[in-house]
């Protein structure tokens, strides 16, 4: 059974992972925005030690947030 997150605060990266078979994981990050909460990655059936190929994606998720955020600063300064 896959549960759903409850509400992730802006900015935070949230692992999840349910069982997929013998000694396999589902694993998928869920970021929360102001006005969202987005699945910007998913690694099905996942086996053994998984977190080097989780890393590296949550580090560009984390930077993904960085950037809108700069943006989304920009375009209100541009905008009053």
């Amino acid at each position: 059974m896959r549960v759903r997150p409850s509400r992730i605060p802006q900015g935070r990266v949230l692992l999840s992972w349910t069982p997929a078979g013998q000694d396999r994981m589902d694993v998928a990050a869920h970021l929360g925005l102001a006005g969202a909460q987005v699945l910007p990655a998913v690694w099905p059936g996942l086996g053994g030690e998984w977190s080097g190929v989780v890393r590296p994606t949550v580090a560009e998720v984390t930077e993904l947030h960085a950037a809108l955020r700069l943006a989304t600063v920009l375009v209100d300064r541009l905008t009053d």
